[in-house]
């Protein structure tokens, strides 16, 4: 069994605790979400589950295409990644539903720039995770297999997957009739997410190296 570094596994956690709060003060700003986030919004909408749920139902989603492409390689570490995006679920909910909750900015400019700072910030936790070699996360970890497998690189499978999101949240938009979670935040995320992940990781594969972070 894979050994892991107490510092590769506090790095990991702080990541996954600092992404899901990101993602949860994101949804508070109002001004749109990354496309994965505002899919998990608009099927909170449709089903009634609170955010952190619908993720958690996506987290599944995304471990069971990777079973689907993996078959005999599937491995006990990609069902792992399913407890992350639990983990990641139930944080975001007390994030949003909790600490963020009775959160007001009056200024559109304060807001837009806050937004800004959160897709800077989401994508370089996310980095973290990916460059920690613990456990990713499941929207991740299936564009890492789907990379692996040669559809293309981590970074632009990852821009694919907002892209399809946002499309998906417009047909549950008009399907269902519930109100939209696109609007200018996540035309601009869906845009910077990919090429963000792109300079941030290998930033982050020489810092993890640097202070052996990962357990050799």
């Amino acid at each position: 069994m894979k050994k892991y570094s107490i510092k590769q596994v506090l790095y990991f956690a702080l990541a996954i605790t600092l992404l899901s709060a990101s993602a949860a003060f994101q949804m508070q700003l109002n001004i749109g979400m990354g496309p994965w986030d505002g899919l998990g919004k608009s099927i909170s909408s449709v089903s009634g589950l609170k955010v952190g749920n619908a993720a958690i139902l996506m987290s599944l989603t995304c471990v069971l295409i990777q079973l689907v492409i993996l078959k005999k390689e599937f491995r006990i570490s990609n069902i792992l990644t399913l407890a992350v995006g639990f983990i990641n679920g139930k944080i975001i909910n007390l994030f949003y539903y909790g600490v963020f909750d009775k959160m007001v900015i009056n200024s559109y400019v304060v807001k837009f720039l806050l937004f800004i700072l959160s897709i800077a910030l989401i994508a370089f936790f996310v980095s973290m995770i990916q460059t920690a070699d613990f456990i990713n996360l499941p929207l991740e970890g299936l564009c890492e297999t789907l990379a692996d497998k040669g559809f293309g690189k981590f970074s632009t499978i990852r821009q694919t997957v907002d892209i399809l999101a946002i499309i998906s949240i417009l047909i549950i938009t008009f399907v269902w009739n519930v109100p939209i979670t696109l609007r200018e935040g996540t035309i601009i995320s869906m845009i910077v997410f990919g090429p963000l992940l792109g300079f941030y990781i290998p930033i982050q594969q020489s810092f993890v190296e640097k202070f052996s972070i990962i357990k050799k």
